[in-house]
């Protein structure tokens, strides 16, 4: 079956014994044999071995849920390498796109939407189910509570209005049909969901542990991580609700927050779990589409950025000369253009660095580098104490530390002092840095929210930021199995249209 080939390939068993594999496979037949969150046929007859378990274990399911929240990595090459990270200009495409092309819905859209709710949302409301009530699984309850919250954050960022309050009801209240909730509902009972998450955390009880693929079962580092997820949903906010947005932001202010890299919230790709990116290139499967672009590279040259031989590869004919140079690959050239005669030779063109193509290399969630930046926006509006200057050094040197750049205080004190005043652009600017190639999402988002970086052609002509789409379209399963509830969400929020503003973007 499918099911069990994707399950084998998943790199779970690299979380868990071999052992309990059966009692998985058992649980994830009830789990995911919705195969849609709009409507499905059930499995009519489940066999079981009386011999067996029959109570599924909350440690899997949980590690299941994320690492297949993480995304597939169809999804993640179709949906934001080839998407979202070439719209943002992290990466392009060799050769060029379609003429009247260059902003098409991407393809991997409708299987990441499937994906987050049949079996990171889902698995995610198993463990809630099972610990719910339980005063010693209160963390249990409390991690999948926020796992859900970031899963359900990045979908409304990326659709707008979706299925929230009645989602995930299928097996038990049979509503196989979900009625959609607008954003702005969607986003205040994250906050409520995040927030009650997060103060229920109990150190003195038991946790997920190893079974637990991003903080080990620390119930610290989740409460950092609930309540950072909250600070990047109030600087989202801040221009549709900005006194919401400063009274969160005052709330959080005394808070644990992510402040330091061994707090960042990563996910730790394996030998069994590629990252994406090494999966990509591994199996010659990346068509040329994954080169940094030129946009990219000549930015992090016009400030003398050192992260640049960690960004991208120099070309092999300015190292074999004796100058390094970094040469990205123009967007939204059209694909019959002679500008492309000036790429043919792979010698003079850049490849994405060595660090991003590492298979054990962590996806980013939310890391101490983007909440610097968030801090950084919050003082420039007068909402939290310290400057934005302060926070924005942080921030970078947060990023050099990753890379292990940090033992140069020269450089860093150079790079630093020729960074332009501080202003919202700038600060945008070096968070579109940092998001580069693992986190082209936030990126996107923090786009459609200000109009930064200004992109600009391989002409430098400035894009047209109506050409960017301001979200993706619902996937056709919506349509044809939950039509009734689809046709409320354009209501809710306007036409099913790339053009059509979310809610914080109006």
């Amino acid at each position: 079956m499918e099911k069990e080939k994707t399950l084998r390939l998943s790199g779970f068993a690299r979380y868990k014994n071999n052992k309990h594999m059966n009692t998985i496979f058992k649980t994830l037949i009830i789990i995911v044999s919705i195969l849609s969150i709009g409507c499905s046929d059930l499995f009519d007859e489940i066999n079981t071995n009386p011999n067996d378990k029959t109570t599924a274990d909350v440690n899997q399911l949980f590690t299941y849920s994320v690492v297949k929240g993480i995304s597939a990595y169809n999804s993640d090459v179709y949906l934001h390498q080839w998407g979202i990270a070439s719209w943002m200009m992290h990466l392009a495409p060799l050769g060029g796109v379609e003429a009247g092309k260059e902003y098409e819905m991407p393809t991997g859209k409708d299987n990441y939407w499937a994906e987050q709710y049949t079996l990171g949302l889902r698995n995610a409301n198993e463990v809630v189910k099972l610990t719910k009530g339980n005063a010693e699984l209160i963390n249990k309850t409390s991690i999948a509570n926020i796992w859900q919250a970031f899963l359900f954050l990045r979908l409304t960022d990326l659709w707008g209005a979706i299925p929230y309050s009645d989602a995930l009801k299928g097996l038990d209240e049979l509503i196989l049909m979900p009625a959609y909730n607008s954003q702005k509902e969607i986003y205040m009972g994250l906050f409520d969901q995040l927030k009650n998450a997060a103060e229920s955390l109990d150190n003195t009880k038991t946790s997920f542990g190893d079974a637990d693929p991003i903080y080990k079962g620390d119930v610290e580092n989740w409460k950092r991580f609930a309540n950072s997820i909250r600070l990047r949903m109030a600087i989202r906010i801040k221009y549709v609700e900005p006194e919401l947005a400063q009274q969160i932001i005052n709330e959080l202010e005394i808070l644990p927050l992510i402040e330091t890299n061994e707090h960042s919230a990563l996910f730790p790709y394996n030998w069994d779990y590629k990252n994406p990116f090494a999966e990509i290139f591994q199996t010659g499967q990346d068509n040329g589409k994954n080169h940094p672009s030129n946009f990219f590279m000549d930015y992090l040259k016009s400030i003398n950025d050192p992260r640049i031989g960690i960004y991208a590869e120099p070309t092999v004919f300015s190292l074999l000369i004796g100058m390094p140079d970094y040469v990205g690959i123009p967007n939204l050239v059209s694909a019959g253009s002679s500008e492309w005669d000036n790429y043919k030779d792979s010698a003079f063109i850049s490849f994405m660095g060595e660090y991003f193509t590492n298979v054990e290399n962590p996806g980013l969630l939310l890391t101490h580098a983007e909440v610097c930046f968030l801090k950084a926006e919050a003082a420039l509006e007068g909402w939290i104490s310290g400057t934005p200057e302060s926070y924005l050094e942080e921030g970078i040197r947060s990023e050099f530390k990753r890379f292990g750049l940090e033992l140069d205080e020269s450089k860093i004190e150079s790079y630093l002092n020729n960074l332009p005043d501080v202003t919202l652009e700038l600060i945008i600017t070096q968070k579109w840095v940092a998001f580069a190639y693992l986190n082209s999402y936030e990126a996107y988002a923090d786009y459609r929210r200000t109009g930064y970086p200004v992109l600009t052609d391989y002409y430098n002509n400035p894009i047209n930021e109506n050409q960017i789409p301001k979200r993706l379209t619902y996937p056709s399963s919506e349509v044809s199995l939950n039509y009734e509830n689809y046709l409320d969400a354009i209501k809710i929020q306007g036409e099913d249209k790339p053009t059509t503003n979310l809610w914080w973007n109006n």
